[in-house]
């Protein structure tokens, strides 16, 4: 399944809000097993703001052998993909290094 983010955020996603928006959506599909492309063509601005709300909390939530199988990114350009896997490693070092209390 295919999932074009510009229809979900219109053409700029710099709030965390807007990448809520996109992690509700995607988040629901992996729960289900589905296999999905999130398309990125069309964005003229992505922040890490936008990627910590969604991409980086699809990490937090499902193991990354799961995403890596289930979730395909494409239509992004380099300099956003760097922020995207600044924001991924992040939020894997946070789950791997959590303590509960």
């Amino acid at each position: 399944m295919q999932i074009l983010v510009k229809e979900i955020t219109g053409p700029y996603c710099g709030e965390y809000s807007d990448g809520e928006k996109v992690y509700e959506v995607v988040s629901d599909h992996l729960k289900k097993g589905d296999f999905l492309t999130l398309d990125f063509s069309g964005i003229d601005i992505l922040s890490s703001s936008f990627f910590n709300g969604s991409i980086a909390k699809l990490f937090l939530d499902f193991p990354s052998d799961f995403l890596l199988k289930h979730l395909s990114i494409v239509g992004m350009k380099r300099i956003d993909r760097y922020v995207l896997n600044r924001a991924v490693s992040d939020a894997k070092n946070i789950k791997e290094n959590f303590v509960a209390f």
